[in-house]
């Protein structure tokens, strides 16, 4: 006589392990790459000068302003102000004689070993340059941008040459011309300078124009600012969407992945031993 014994269908291991690993190795992976882009940049102060009806209003001041994101007021020259079409103009006509516009805000640097950016959007025109870069300290007037207490920056003419100084004029780090340049064009300025190798970067319009450059700082950088030189035409010339920001060294941020992606492996290997050992009760059931 035969006997018919059923076979009961058994899950492998490797598909339990796909079940209950997949998702939660997911979820890790996904706050590994979240924490990474958190760090990715640290906003410290931001501007885009737009009028609120109140105190950003067309032909108001800029100066002792608080910055729309972040912490932090303007400190500026008289003729710094709002334009009718939310930027940053001077009220004033300087042709050839003195600054048009200046403005810089004081900060402390939240990760003093990253990457710190300053940007800003410049409109040229019919000003000699404009310009943007790090300092001492929040005291802005024509005569500190040109001596070493202005620790590194970078000024656009009006024809499109470009020029990366530190310690005021004292050192030219490198030097280029804008091709096909408008005067009358806006152009995103981004300086970066990274403590960890002493380097400066220049990137316009988000093309890298000047490589790492190494570069000696005379001082601890503690404001960042915005400068517009000498305009024929009040209004003509503008800066427009300032930021100031700083990313982790690549070591750091490194790290915090690599610390991340341990965490990831320690989860999935519990996970698999939890469903060797649930699969090895039930065979005893």
């Amino acid at each position: 006589m035969s006997t018919n014994i059923m076979k009961t269908s058994r899950p492998s291991i490797n598909r339990i392990e796909k079940k209950t690993c997949l998702p939660i190795g997911m979820t890790v992976l996904a706050l590994i790459l979240s924490c990474g882009l958190t760090q990715a940049q640290v906003i410290i102060a931001a501007d885009t000068f737009t009028l609120n009806g109140t105190t950003r209003v067309s032909g108001a001041s800029l100066n002792t302003i608080a910055v729309e994101t972040g912490t932090g007021s303007w400190s500026t020259i008289t003729d710094t102000r709002f334009s009718s079409s939310g930027t940053i103009v001077a009220s004033i006509n300087n042709p050839n004689s003195s600054v048009s516009t200046l403005g810089e805000i004081a900060f402390t640097n939240p990760n003093p070993t990253g990457i710190l950016s300053v940007q800003a959007d410049l409109v040229t025109s019919t000003s000699q340059w404009g310009g943007i870069g790090f300092q001492t300290s929040a005291s802005p007037s024509q005569a500190n941008w040109f001596s070493t207490s202005n620790l590194l920056w970078v000024y656009l003419t009006k024809s499109g040459g470009w020029y990366i100084y530190s310690g005021g004029l004292t050192t030219q780090v490198a030097t280029g011309v804008i091709s096909s340049y408008s005067s009358t064009t806006p152009y995103t300025l981004t300086l970066s300078y990274d403590p960890s190798t002493s380097m400066v970067d220049l990137l316009i319009n988000g093309t890298d124009v000047s490589g790492w450059k190494s570069v000696t700082l005379g001082g601890s950088i503690g404001s960042a600012g915005f400068i517009d030189y000498a305009t024929a035409t009040a209004g003509a010339s503008s800066v427009d969407n300032f930021q100031l920001s700083v990313v982790p060294e690549p070591g750091s941020l490194a790290m915090t992945l690599l610390g991340g992606m341990s965490v990831m492996v320690i989860v999935l290997r519990r996970e698999k031993n939890g469903a060797i050992l649930r699969q090895s009760q039930g065979h005893q059931a």
